[in-house]
């Protein structure tokens, strides 16, 4: 279908869904962030705030369905066109989000990556997910068994790790693994809690990775750096208010406005 000139108010609603998976399928590292399956929900947020009530009903339902809800937005560090920027974002900064913007709930920041997960003899590659303690408190994804992370887990770097569903059978079979050990890129983690079953989202399977610290995952992975961070809203109106703020305080620390999006 024709786009006629204008604002996004002129916009075909098919056309966004049709853009949006475009640009998933044609950046499949940036979408693998994915385990949350944010990307999209979170661009039809910002890209439908001004259309009608029935988009923005698709949209809420979406993040609702995604366990975001409908007041959150993401960050990536990095240039939407290619080349990517290697990441400018640091953890500091996250944390001054949530401090220094008032519309602001809280955040969770993310560092992805993957590794071989190894119990005895077994082995398993799946996704490694560093992140902060209060992940569970904000999306609607549950701790099944055992405990999840705590904000001393991060602070002090430790070696514990919660793990999926698929990742407790490839590894532990019918084994209880609360207490036990496993080895994620040669490095031993203790396994503090499996999570809830969620199935795949967007071709990402939810119950394949390992869920660490993110100060753990920046040692493991050997990064400083941020793949993403989730900003909430304290209210879904608020949303533009808050891209536009959390974008002026990180170009106002050490990054340009084209250093994320």
């Amino acid at each position: 279908s024709q786009r006629r000139p204008g604002g996004v108010g002129h916009v075909n609603f098919s056309d966004v869904i049709d853009s949006a998976w475009e640009s998933l399928l044609a950046n499949k590292v940036r979408s693998g962030l994915t385990m949350l399956g944010v990307v999209i929900g979170v661009a039809l947020v910002i890209i439908l705030v001004s259309l009608g009530e029935a988009a923005r009903t698709f949209v809420d339902d979406q993040m609702k369905g995604m366990g975001f809800g409908s007041n959150a937005l993401i960050i990536h560090p990095g240039k939407m066109d290619p080349p990517i920027e290697p990441s400018k974002m640091r953890f500091e900064d996250c944390r001054e989000i949530a401090r220094r913007i008032p519309e602001v709930l809280d955040q969770v920041p993310f560092v992805v990556g993957s590794a071989y997960a190894r119990v005895g003899n077994l082995e398993h590659k799946t996704s490694i997910r560093g992140m902060t303690e209060n992940y569970t408190s904000l999306v609607n994804h549950r701790v099944e068994q055992g405990n999840f992370l705590t904000a001393l887990d991060v602070e002090q770097h430790r070696k514990v790790c919660v793990i999926g569903h698929k990742v407790r059978e490839k590894l532990f079979g019918g084994m209880t693994p609360i207490g036990e050990n496993l080895r994620l890129g040669g490095r031993r983690f203790h396994v503090i809690g499996v999570m809830e079953k969620k199935g795949e989202m967007m071709g990402d399977d939810l119950d394949d990775m390992v869920l660490i610290p993110i100060t753990s995952a920046q040692d493991l992975l050997d990064t400083d750096k941020l793949n993403a961070v989730i900003v909430w809203a304290r209210r879904r109106e608020d949303l533009g208010l808050v891209r536009d703020k959390v974008a002026d305080f990180l170009s106002g620390r050490h990054m340009r406005r084209d250093d994320f999006h």
